[in-house]
């Protein structure tokens, strides 16, 4: 969110405090939230988005946004598949995308 508002007054957060859990059960600190538009493939909408301490990797998208967008991730195939296109996970080591992708 730092590098996003860097120079883009508009984007604002709203202070709020709490705590969120991982699926591991381990907690993350909640910062505040704020609500972005967000493009995916030929898609544009506002999302609401929870700003925590720090996580990796560095976006969660919600079950509840994953379902309204029609994404969905296939960890066999290595991808997400937003309203039927694929889109290969990004990795720092192997930039080629799985050929089943």
């Amino acid at each position: 969110l730092r590098q996003l508002t860097n120079g883009n007054p508009g984007i604002k957060m709203v202070s709020k405090s709490g705590a969120l859990r991982c699926a591991n059960g381990s907690p993350i600190k909640v910062i505040g939230c704020t609500v972005l538009q967000v493009a995916m493939n030929r898609n544009t909408f506002d999302a609401k988005f929870t700003v925590v301490e720090s996580i990796s990797p560095n976006v969660i998208i919600g079950l509840k946004t994953m379902k309204a967008q029609n994404i969905e991730v296939v960890p066999a195939w290595d991808c997400v598949r937003i309203n039927q296109e694929s889109f290969p996970f990004i990795s720092k080591t192997d930039s080629t995308p799985p050929k089943n992708c």
